[in-house]
């Protein structure tokens, strides 16, 4: 991390626009990524019976899901309105 900062400080390449933009498509895919997985965790035919997830953590899951989306979409238009 430090040698690709300064790498940018070498080519005179300001840093924060692209700690910003990964922050933004870190917010695009987070929710993504939450969602595919709470689909396969889902799906009977891919775990085992005996590691089944029961009611309380599939709707944990499926809470923190909504909380990924909701973040997501807060880095999102903090993003295009800043």
């Amino acid at each position: 991390v430090v040698l690709v900062g300064a790498f940018f400080t070498w080519i005179n390449i300001k840093p924060i626009p692209l700690i910003i933009a990964a922050q933004a498509l870190n917010g695009m895919l987070l929710p993504i990524t939450a969602i595919s997985l709470a689909g396969l965790m889902h799906q009977a035919d891919i775990r085992s019976l005996p590691y089944a997830n029961g009611k309380l953590a599939t709707s944990a899951l499926w809470l923190s899901v909504l909380i990924c989306l909701g973040l997501g979409l807060m880095a999102l238009t903090r993003l295009f309105l800043s």
